[in-house]
């Protein structure tokens, strides 16, 4: 067995404090240096991470603002190229070819899309990426992505079981086809695709669209009617009720001031 004096284990003690000081400083600096980095952090995440879809979208969105569209675009199509379940990828990589090439042909991205959708594993970014789309058809021309093309989008999505069977994706869905009705000049559809969505997730944001709806078309009884429908159904927790009975009076009180403007 080995005896260590007094002064052999000084030595140790004071060559391990050093070693774990310079150990500390580097950490330390590597972590600094990775903060005041971000295009550097995102790209270490990305690199120790390279099945993951939310580190590619961060690197992508770092180098949208570094590097440029074109880049971020190319990053995010290479990965759903690499990785087609994460193929819902391609959405905000068309959107910012929309937004910045909106004459370039776009065909082949929309039926890769259409193609690939009905596969994609679940993320919960894929209601809000395609009413990014829907937003970026609706406000400018994009050649190759007419509305219908994005409802195909919509459509494929919802044939995924792994989206079809999540409630809280069921409402997007419902929102996401009322929007194009809105924006196509069906109010009645949209007013039917925002009740299905309130069907499965009833919420306030969801009464106030379908009343600002109807009181757009001048449609004032039948806003009316539905917030005395909606009324019939509030929740029997005494505090939710007394909230629930507030908004609607909110509500009522705006179809009355619109229709008096008319």
């Amino acid at each position: 067995m080995l005896v260590l004096r007094t002064g052999a284990y000084r030595k140790i003690a004071l060559g391990s404090l050093s070693l774990y000081f310079v150990v500390t400083v580097g950490l330390l600096y590597s972590v600094t240096s990775l903060w005041g980095n971000p295009q550097m952090a995102a790209g270490y995440w990305h690199l120790n991470s390279p099945r993951s879809a939310d580190a590619v979208g961060h690197l992508a969105n770092r180098q949208l603002s570094s590097m440029g569209p074109q880049v971020s675009m190319l990053t995010l199509n290479e990965f759903s190229d690499q990785y087609p379940a994460h193929a819902y990828l391609r959405l905000p990589a068309l959107v910012l070819s929309c937004a910045n090439k909106p004459a370039r042909p776009h065909g082949d991205a929309v039926e890769s899309l259409k193609n690939s959708l009905s596969r994609i594993s679940f993320a919960p970014e894929v209601g809000p990426m395609l009413d990014d789309l829907l937003n970026a058809v609706h406000d400018k021309e994009c050649n190759g992505v007419p509305p219908g093309a994005v409802k195909d989008m919509i459509l494929s999505v919802f044939r995924n079981p792994r989206y079809s069977s999540n409630t809280r994706y069921s409402s997007w869905h419902h929102q996401l086809l009322a929007k194009l009705a809105r924006n196509s000049g069906d109010t009645d559809e949209a007013v039917r695709q925002l009740t299905l969505a309130r069907s499965i997730r009833p919420s306030d944001d969801l009464n106030l669209m379908i009343v600002s709806l109807l009181i757009g078309d001048r449609q004032f009884d039948e806003a009316r009617q539905f917030l005395q429908e909606v009324n019939n159904d509030l929740s029997f927790n005494p505090i939710r009720r007394v909230s629930g009975k507030i908004k609607l009076k909110e509500l009522r009180q705006y179809v009355d001031l619109v229709e008096n403007q008319h």
